[in-house]
């Protein structure tokens, strides 16, 4: 259910895309119950997709059915990837926070301490080789550097 509050600022939100079209216009058409019982971002989104549509010429186009009420679902295949520890403090193993880490085998270890996820001693020196190995003092501001002239 749309707030008062909520339908305020998506009219000013889109006054801004669509000049043309006033606040109390706007008002209006979010209050509509057709309108008003949907989702916030359903409306917010619908509204932008109308404002920002060259053939549409007033916000009472979204009682129609259309492509406007679509934009703000969002498909499975749509969604970003799902990473596997959403919460750095989630246990590494079975992935599951410390309260529900059923411990079957294994200790509670956060992702964040995990060892198996650091650098190696081998490849720490193998960095630190290759710092030394392309390591240039720097001048001092103060030095004048050599130049034959």
């Amino acid at each position: 259910m749309l707030t008062k509050l909520q339908a305020e600022r998506i009219a000013g939100a889109i006054q801004l895309l669509q000049p043309n079209w006033t606040i109390p216009q706007l008002m209006g058409v979010m209050a509509d119950p057709r309108i008003k019982n949907r989702p916030p971002a359903d409306i917010a989104s619908c509204l932008a997709f109308l404002a920002t549509d060259g053939e549409t010429k007033q916000p009472t186009r979204a009682f129609e059915p259309g492509i406007w009420w679509s934009t703000a679902t969002v498909r499975t295949e749509q969604q970003g990837p799902t990473y596997r520890h959403a919460d750095p403090r989630d246990c590494g193993v079975c992935n599951k926070p410390e309260s529900e880490c059923l411990k079957d085998g294994h200790d509670y270890t956060p992702v964040f301490v995990r060892r198996d996820d650091r650098a190696t001693p081998d490849l720490i020196a193998r960095v630190r080789q290759a710092a030394i190995d392309n390591h240039q003092p720097l001048k001092r501001l103060d030095e004048k550097e050599n130049t034959d002239e």
